[in-house]
């Protein structure tokens, strides 16, 4: 499901700085203005703690290329980069899936035996 007010910037793939970032709307959607040239990469961020991978699928904006480098502060940064060539690239989004996990531990019993209930169905939501 679509994750809204979310942050994602967008980088200069040289300097490894922000060049200008985005929030994304109800339905997950973002745009990010970039000039004709750049060489970028995108980051999203939401809470704390959160993961994000960038989805390849058909639709998808494929990558220039992949870099390894260390940011200021001497932490390691990979990224996939992306080449501005011309207005068209907007309709080719660049798309990512929030992959945090947190450990649930449940046990469903009950009666005076404490003994389970059989198959149970858990259902979590997200607010």
């Amino acid at each position: 499901c679509p994750l809204a007010d979310a942050t994602v910037c967008l980088y200069d793939h040289v300097h490894q700085s922000i060049l200008s970032c985005s929030q994304t709307d109800a339905t997950g959607y973002y745009a990010i203005p970039a000039a004709v040239g750049l060489v970028v990469y995108a980051v999203p961020q939401f809470g704390k703690n959160h993961s994000f991978v960038r989805l390849d699928n058909a639709r998808a904006r494929a990558v220039d290329g992949s870099a390894v480098t260390t940011d200021t502060t001497g932490a390691t940064i990979a990224y996939d980069y992306f080449s501005i060539n011309f207005d068209t690239d907007q309709e080719m989004p660049v798309t990512f899936q929030d992959v945090t996990g947190r450990a649930a531990t449940l046990q469903v019993a009950g009666g005076l035996c404490n003994r389970t209930l059989g198959t149970s169905t858990v259902r979590f939501t997200y607010q």
